[in-house]
């Protein structure tokens, strides 16, 4: 979906209930979250991802997921009065959608059994590089477990453009 298109759409919600009327829209660069409400800047945050990638249903769905934590309070979190919020400005009061974000290009892998700890990771951390991986079943002391890893993760698109620059010499 276009951008200008759904944040005039998003301002045009918020201007329909009186307590985000003086409240700003900003679209973030943030891979990670759909939207994030802040009560002390009065600012709702849209993700550039969400919005590019998603329909305008399930981007409205998170405008006025967003509206929810404003008109109640950001305090209330995902509780029943937020949840009661959602439910009268006719939004799914799920705390997380199904829609689609960007791909994350690092996956943290366990040295020792090969396990993916997280998958789509968009910046790689200090603080996890080097962990350890509390799960690991073939390290052998299972108390510590394997050492952490990250690796670039290999998307079916790129998977395709690599063979297809492998085998384009192979013709002659």
């Amino acid at each position: 979906m276009d951008v200008t298109i759904a944040t005039v759409k998003a301002r045009g919600l918020m201007d329909a209930h009186v307590t985000t009327r003086g409240w700003k829209l900003k679209v973030t660069d943030n891979k990670s979250h759909y939207g994030m409400c802040s009560e002390r800047r009065r600012t709702i945050y849209i993700s550039k991802g969400h919005i590019e990638l998603g329909m305008w249903v399930q981007v409205k769905d998170t405008v006025l997921h967003e509206i929810a934590h404003a008109l109640v309070g950001c305090n209330n979190g995902h509780n029943h009065v937020w949840r009661a919020a959602c439910r009268q400005l006719g939004c799914d009061p799920a705390p997380y959608g199904d829609a689609p974000m960007p791909q994350g290009k690092w996956k943290l892998v366990c040295l020792e059994c090969g396990a993916v700890a997280r998958a789509n990771v968009h910046r790689r951390t200090r603080r996890h590089e080097g962990g350890r991986h509390s799960n690991c079943s073939k390290h052998p002391n299972q108390k510590y477990g394997g050492d952490l890893q990250y690796q670039r993760a290999i998307r079916p698109e790129e998977t395709a453009r690599h063979i297809n620059t492998m085998t384009d010499g192979m013709d002659n």
